[in-house]
């Protein structure tokens, strides 16, 4: 007669144990899936202040140099000078270029387009309401230099800008009723991300050099505030 043995010692699993098993590997994946989400939720919002930072650095270095040229007139008499000033742009003539901005000249004479430069919002940005704010009307728009004929853009995503000028007489304003006056100028930029971040809520206000306040926005968008004074160094001579 055979005897046949059972190995017991070798069992499945049972359903509730399988049951177990599978609800907790959920929830581990569930954790995971969660922390690489807001793992990468982080990366893009910080990613996109780099980009927008680094973008409105750019652009107030590129205004500096420029404003520090305004009014350059070395034989002294090409009439070079500050054309007009608002709270939004700044215009100015340069003697420093050729007729075709191809090479420099400095020959007295203000002899061609290359040498008128325009920086800030374009006309029709900030109309409204009666009393500009300063902000785009849109919520953003280019920051802009015009010089050749042409209207170049040296950043994106601007809120708002205020020019605030430094007088002879020691007074400031953001509207010069002599633009031959000014001797220095404030540069207050607001800029925004190109993206909105829907985990924030922008409450902030944010204080230009004027005193003048914008903010809260109360939308998704991160901002950061950069003001610089710039000495005109040409002007008053």
């Amino acid at each position: 007669m055979t005897t046949i043995r059972r190995n017991t010692a070798q069992q499945g699993f049972t359903l509730v144990e399988l049951m177990v098993t599978i609800v907790i590997s959920a929830i581990i994946c569930g954790v995971i899936y969660s922390a690489y989400s807001t793992y990468v939720q982080h990366y893009v919002a910080q990613r996109a202040i780099v980009e927008m930072q680094e973008n409105v650095r750019a652009a107030l270095s590129l205004m500096a140099d420029e404003i520090r040229m305004a009014g350059y007139n070395p034989k002294g008499s090409s009439a070079a000078a500050v054309v007009s000033a608002t709270r939004t742009s700044l215009s100015f003539t340069k003697d420093t270029t050729d007729a075709t901005g191809t090479a420099t000249d400095g020959d007295g004479n203000l002899d061609g387009p290359f040498e008128n430069l325009s920086l800030g919002f374009v006309p029709g940005t900030d109309v409204s309401p009666a009393t500009p704010d300063c902000i785009a009307d849109s919520g953003a728009a280019p920051l802009t230099v015009t010089t050749g004929g042409a209207q170049i853009t040296i950043a994106n995503d601007i809120s708002a800008i205020e020019f605030n000028y430094h007088l002879e007489d020691g007074t400031r304003s953001t509207e010069p009723a002599k633009p031959g006056d000014i001797r220095a100028v404030t540069i207050s930029i607001l800029a925004r991300t190109e993206r909105e971040d829907r985990g924030y809520s922008d409450q902030k206000t944010y204080i230009a050099d004027s005193g003048r306040v914008w903010g809260p926005f109360s939308d998704n968008y991160r901002r950061r505030l950069l003001v610089a004074t710039v000495f005109c160094r040409n002007m008053g001579l």
